[in-house]
């Protein structure tokens, strides 16, 4: 059998094993109790017994006898029996204190099974959740290049062909790349590829404006309440991921009141062994609704990509394992407690944070003019991707050399520097340098030159600053002429 098999079936049986284990750990220590209540009843009787046997005795051997003539046979018997009788107590009582011990451990030994099994359930689920995780990260990262060239691509025929009949059609693609841009956003947040850019966040402050923002997508026959402890620790997170956890909570919640229902948001710090398999200080967000609730025998597949308990078409099945990814990007994990027709509570646990949280600085603003008269210097594995982007640089005003690898694009600036203005690098290439050894580089050896990184996932962006420009594959025309202006705006600035 496999290990996976055997996870498996660990995680099927553990549960039931370790409930069996307890119902046997019962069973001995009732016939432990019954043991002990017969040798109570035999310590009390023997010596009694013995007592009289031993008068009877003394009688039938002299019948005629006085009470004083056998009295001192009679105080012999009788301490006799009292010796026997303290003995027999002795060891009951020797035998109670075992009986306390192995019950005891009999207990402990179920809980622990049981705890076991379902720490084998857990970690299977979570290295099922990993090897999908890793699979979606590099689907999406492929199919992020191919929405960029179709991207750009619709761009550039849109302003040469405006007015066209061709515009509609392009109107349709360019929606396309939108939705396959939010889809791979998704799947990448469910990898932990996404890019993040978290901060520190007080969540009784934030949580008020994050619930208005939940009634629209819950409707008007759904009300909302809410329950946030002020005294709850900051925790370290992304913003927009926060808000795309509770948003997608939202929806599948009023999904599952179509008539009217409620839904309750609390937020607290997290007891002592209330975080499953994790250990230290966790903040816990709370989701409970009034809905119908989710079959007990899928409840541990709602986490998986495309799974959905939905009619096909109503959801991509993405919703739960993008709140996952974010809860595991903040360090916790996510739980999900339902009962059909009782409805589900959803509780997000994310690590304290020990900084307090900052106010938020306003971004620095973009350098005026439509073009720009700049020398780029593009370094992208991708051939259709590179040449779509050389042409939307020349087409906002640039001048643009590529090179396919940051090898060559070191080789390139040691050799002429001097003739680029800017850099922009792609993140992850196969073999060779990656973007951020690109960026190292040019800014410890020639500083005067902005750069600007782009990726479609972010595997290695947890080594990046805050200060460096990052931009997320497919981008759109206006967010790279942004983040150039930004680039060399900063560039200047720190060089003035």
């Amino acid at each position: 059998m496999s290990d996976n098999a055997v996870a498996r079936a660990q995680g099927r049986n553990g549960p039931r094993s370790g409930e069996l284990e307890a119902a046997r750990a019962a069973s001995r220590a009732a016939d432990l109790v019954r043991w002990l209540k017969v040798s109570i009843v035999a310590a009390v009787l023997m010596p009694v017994g013995f007592l009289g046997l031993g008068t009877w005795l003394a009688v039938a051997k002299a019948p005629g006898a006085t009470l004083g003539a056998w009295s001192r046979d009679l105080a012999l018997l009788a301490a006799l029996a009292l010796l026997l009788g303290l003995a027999l107590l002795f060891a009951c009582w020797m035998a109670l204190r075992r009986i306390g011990r192995e019950l005891a451990a009999e207990q402990s030994a179920g809980r622990e099974s049981a705890q076991r099994a379902r720490a084998e359930q857990s970690l299977y689920r979570a290295q099922k959740l990993e090897a999908l995780g890793r699979l979606t990260g590099g689907v999406a990262h492929d199919f992020n290049n191919l929405l960029m060239v179709i991207n750009n691509n619709a761009y550039l025929l849109r302003r040469m062909q405006e007015g066209a009949p061709v515009a509609p059609r392009l109107a349709a693609i360019e929606r396309a790349v939108e939705s396959g841009s939010k889809l791979t956003r998704q799947l990448l947040a469910f990898a932990r590829r996404d890019v993040v850019n978290p901060e520190v966040l007080r969540l009784q402050d934030e949580l008020p404006a994050l619930i208005e923002l939940m009634r629209p997508a819950l409707g008007s026959r759904i009300t909302i309440q809410s329950d946030l402890d002020p005294n709850t620790r900051p925790v370290c997170v992304d913003r927009a991921g926060l808000e795309l956890a509770l948003l997608n909570l939202a929806v599948n919640a009023a999904d599952a009141m179509p008539e009217r229902g409620q839904v309750e948001v609390s937020l607290r710090n997290a007891r002592p062994g209330d975080t499953p398999g994790l250990e230290g200080d966790f903040v816990v967000i709370s989701i409970s609704d009034t809905g119908v609730g989710i079959p007990e025998e899928l409840q541990d597949r709602v986490f998986e990509p495309f799974f959905s308990t939905k009619p096909a078409g109503k959801s991509t099945g993405l919703g739960l394992s993008q709140v996952y990814g974010f809860c595991q990007q903040a360090g916790g994990t996510v739980t999900l407690e339902s009962k059909e027709g009782a409805g589900t509570t959803v509780r997000l646990y994310l690590a304290a944070s020990a900084e307090a949280a900052k106010k938020k600085e306003a971004a620095p603003s973009a350098a005026p003019g439509d073009e720009l008269h700049q020398r780029v210097l593009i370094v992208e594995d991708n051939d259709e991707v590179a040449e779509t982007t050389r042409q939307l640089l020349e087409f906002l005003g640039c001048a643009a050399k590529r090179v396919s690898s940051g090898n060559a694009a070191v080789m390139r600036l040691e050799r002429d520097a001097h003739a680029f203005d800017l850099v922009l690098s792609d993140i992850v290439m196969p073999g060779g340098l990656s973007g951020i050894e690109v960026m190292r580089y040019v800014q410890d050896r020639h500083p005067r030159l902005p750069i600007v990184l782009m990726t479609g996932y972010s595997n290695e962006l947890q080594k990046l600053s805050p200060e460096d420009i990052v931009l997320l594959k497919p981008f759109s025309p206006q967010e790279l002429a942004e983040a150039l202006r930004r680039a060399l705006a900063r560039h200047l600035k720190a060089n003035a």
